[in-house]
């Protein structure tokens, strides 16, 4: 509830609401701001005690002021303390004014209700009727701000839930700062944490874009591509042979169906050996990771051979068909074929042979 609200209700103007805000102990800066329930309760609290101070202090100013107009005017003038003819209404005679309740001293002083408190500049020291002390101490930084920050730096590393999470810390933080009238601090460490959480996210999204473009950019250039091999026809697998140029299939799939192309075009690959493995008959189907080291020990003499330079110091790549477990298992099938390709299967001109690349 706002303070000109509370003004409005007790009929106070906004000064003296502020004032009751101080004297409360509610650090409130105009009439427009925001008091929660604890705070409006304590108002409220001070407000009636100050009405029923006042009240009280009116009828029993009342009461001596019709005590002495009952006197006359003769009377005063006999006792001799020179009151002034000073009615209310302009015709009665009232008698001397007392000292307000706020002076020291005065006859009447010691039957005057409590004095109002006055509130001092540092707004301290209150006193009088149902003061209450602020809290003492420094203003504390919000939890969520530096929650904030930790969310916001974490978004550089994995970005997007964190960025999120670091980005509405941040705005709930402020608000919540906002809103305490100076209790709360923390504003710009919650401003950092939104900050770093917004370039996390920028950052990433603009790294996975590249991606995606990237990617993208590489489809269009294979579907653009100018496909220059000759085909020859198709091979089966115990066909394959040195000397060979075949097409690559595009997945790591198994194929029996070879393309053969015209090694005189260009071509991605040619086969330079064909070796078999030492493996008995009826043993065990060895899969995909015992075949690799198995290739290697038995197509890098042969590539040397070929190529006629050691694999380690050529420009090519080398790789292997291997038979399938149906092969293996029902025709025995233990040879494996050697393929010879340019990195990124780019086209090689002309045959490997002794090309010495």
């Amino acid at each position: 509830m706002r303070v000109v609200d509370l003004a409005d209700r007790y009929h106070l103007t906004t000064v003296e609401a502020l004032e009751l805000c101080h004297a409360a102990g509610i650090a409130a800066e105009g009439s427009d701001t925001e008091l929660d329930d604890d705070e409006a309760d304590r108002w409220v609290e001070l407000a009636d005690q100050q009405r029923e101070w006042r009240e009280r202090n009116e009828q029993e100013r009342l009461a001596r002021v019709g005590t002495t107009s009952g006197r006359g005017p003769s009377a005063a003038s006999a006792a001799g303390d020179g009151a002034p003819s000073l009615g209310i209404d302009g015709s009665g005679d009232f008698g001397p004014i007392p000292p307000p309740p706020w002076e020291a001293g005065g006859a009447a002083a010691s039957n005057l209700p409590a004095a109002a408190p006055l509130v001092t500049g540092d707004r301290t020291e209150l006193s009088g009727w149902g003061a209450t002390a602020p809290s003492a101490g420094q203003p504390q930084i919000s939890p969520l701000a530096p929650a904030a920050l930790a969310f916001g730096t974490l978004s550089l590393i994995f970005p997007f839930v964190a960025g999120l999470i670091g980005f509405g810390l941040g705005h709930v933080a402020k608000n919540r700062i906002r809103a305490s009238s100076g209790k709360l601090t923390g504003e710009r460490m919650a401003t950092a944490g939104q900050v770093l959480s917004v370039i996390g996210i920028i950052l990433w999204s603009a790294l996975l874009g590249y991606a995606f473009y990237t990617d993208y950019q590489h489809t269009q250039q294979r579907a653009q591509f100018t496909d220059l091999q000759v085909d020859e026809g198709v091979i089966q697998w115990n066909e394959l042979a040195p000397r060979q140029c075949l097409r690559v299939p595009r997945a790591e799939v198994g194929v029996q169906d070879w393309q053969r192309v015209s090694c005189a075009s260009p071509h991605e690959a040619e086969v330079f050996s064909v070796q078999t493995v030492n493996q008995a008959n009826g043993s065990a189907y060895p899969g995909r990771a015992s075949f690799v080291p198995l290739a290697k020990e038995v197509c890098e003499p042969a590539f040397a051979a070929y190529v006629g330079v050691p694999y380690a110091e050529s420009s090519l790549r080398m790789g292997a068909a291997f038979p399938s477990i149906s092969n293996w298992v029902a025709e025995n099938d233990r040879h494996v074929a050697c393929i010879a390709f340019q990195e990124d299967w780019d086209y090689i001109n002309g045959s490997l042979e002794g090309a010495k690349r």
